[in-house]
């Protein structure tokens, strides 16, 4: 990658802004001031989105508007907080300022040299990234709470580990999902034996060293959903790859399945709850259905944490809406929330079946961000990478351009 040539083309400022939120999550934000984090660069992506936005001459489309959709919760959360819990309109909409940077997807549709830049960065940083969290984690110890101690942070804003889970290493691997659907893809379809090898060391990762259950079951989701609408046979050595590695990883480390038992007790299936994390989902899964009955239509608000009575006052002192999933959804936003969603994901889903194979990458990640906002949190208040996926949707012609299409078959 010539990291120059991209510096000369995307100038300084906005290569600073796409680096940044490559490899953010979570590790810069320990060197990088929070106010600049937090409210510098989300405003400075949306100038550039909206700029980008108003000056687009194409008609707006159902996409589009679905987009929007998504943006208008910046204003409705800041709304409902306020009628439900009298949390000021300007700090409420301080708390919901992420939905305004999923306007930044049509810029980067503008710039095509920043979406390609973008795309490789977040493959090629986690090709190292996971190799050495591994070598980290398995040799030299090194987990989450040794890196938080190095920065001085308080425990209570990370997790070193669980009962269940043991110890954890995740830093630094927001590109992740990015990586592991590109190398799926290369596999099925152009049956790359690499892609073969890269699939593994997402999935060990996976297991191993990040051990985050959502996400381990999102990835081996989009694999099978993947190969299904691959019928070849190579595809089907896959699935079966994928079945006799995860038995014989569960007999020869029962800890590995007892983990993801762990996840079916916060979907109320099990019953049977043993990991403290899942517990005190499954407790705040009933705490919650009081508050959301009682506003059912728009919920109530994205409530700031300098803001009383905030979730921790009105739940207690655990409580952390970016894991409860759909709920959190239905709580912050209610029914209305939940149909922009559901509009935003099935507009994107059409989007790409009318493109085609093109943007198979897009399609089988917006499945895995769908999958994260159900099980996990809410994919549009806590993962910038959004607008990274719906910028190729944006721009079409940028698939066809020969001059930037090598981001498709990037090795």
């Amino acid at each position: 990658m010539n990291f120059i040539y991209y510096l000369r083309n995307l100038g300084f400022f906005c290569w600073i802004i796409i680096t940044y939120f490559g490899i953010i999550n979570p590790l810069l934000k320990y060197i990088i001031p929070d106010f600049i984090g937090m409210y510098v660069i989300p405003v400075v992506m949306f100038v550039f989105g909206l700029t980008a936005f108003l000056g687009r001459k194409k008609h707006l489309e159902t996409f589009d508007y679905a987009i929007l959709l998504v943006v208008s919760e910046f204003f409705l959360q800041a709304i409902a907080s306020y009628f439900s819990y009298g949390q000021p309109i300007v700090r409420g909409l301080l708390a919901s300022r992420i939905f305004l940077v999923l306007l930044f997807g049509y810029y980067l549709a503008s710039k095509q040299t920043s979406m390609v830049y973008l795309f490789k960065l977040n493959i090629s940083l986690s090709r190292y990234v996971m190799p050495l969290s591994l070598f980290a984690l398995l040799v030299l110890n090194i987990d989450n709470g040794t890196i938080a101690n190095f920065f001085h942070v308080s425990s209570d804003s990370i997790v070193d580990s669980s009962e269940v889970k043991g110890s954890i290493l995740s830093y630094a691997a927001s590109g992740v999902p990015v990586f592991f659907v590109y190398y799926l893809i290369e596999y099925v379809q152009r049956r790359n034996k690499i892609g073969l090898y890269m699939i593994l060391l997402v999935l060990i990762y996976a297991l191993f060293c990040a051990k985050g259950r959502l996400q381990l079951v999102g990835y081996v989701g989009v694999l099978v959903i993947c190969c299904l609408q691959n019928k070849k046979p190579h595809s089907r050595i896959l699935l079966l790859y994928t079945l006799v590695g995860f038995f014989a990883i569960t007999l020869y480390d029962p800890h590995q399945l007892d983990s993801l038992s762990a996840l079916g007790d916060f979907f109320g299936l099990s019953g049977n709850v043993e990991d403290q994390s899942v517990l005190i989902r499954v407790t705040n899964r009933e705490i919650m259905m009081p508050v959301i009955l009682t506003h059912p239509i728009f919920g109530v608000g994205n409530l700031s944490n300098q803001f009383h009575p905030n979730f921790f006052d009105i739940f207690h002192e655990k409580f952390y809406i970016s894991d409860m999933g759909y709920m959190g959804i239905i709580l912050t936003g209610g029914i209305v929330k939940s149909i922009i969603y559901i509009f935003f994901f099935v507009s994107a889903l059409r989007k790409c079946n009318q493109i085609g194979r093109q943007v198979d990458i897009i399609k089988y990640l917006i499945i895995f961000h769908l999958y994260i906002t159900i099980a996990g949190g809410d994919t549009f208040m806590y993962h910038y990478d959004i607008p990274l996926l719906i910028a190729p949707l944006l721009n079409i012609k940028c698939l066809e351009d020969k001059k930037i299409s090598f981001i498709w078959r990037i090795i």
